[in-house]
């Protein structure tokens, strides 16, 4: 296969309705996982520190 050969196989396979799903699937399942870090982080950081009696 020459390197025009794969770079039309590598559109078409990206240009396909299939690829484009897993790809909005994938970016979706990263973005959850994103907030969610996100959101951990902002409540951790809201929280009041607990204080010892001396």
């Amino acid at each position: 296969m020459n390197d025009f050969e794969f770079d039309q196989a590598l559109s078409d396979f990206l240009d396909d309705d299939k690829c484009e799903d897993i790809n909005e699937t994938i970016f979706q399942m990263v973005r959850t996982a994103f907030a969610a870090g996100w959101n951990a982080a902002r409540q951790a950081h809201e929280q009041p520190v607990a204080q010892t009696s001396p």
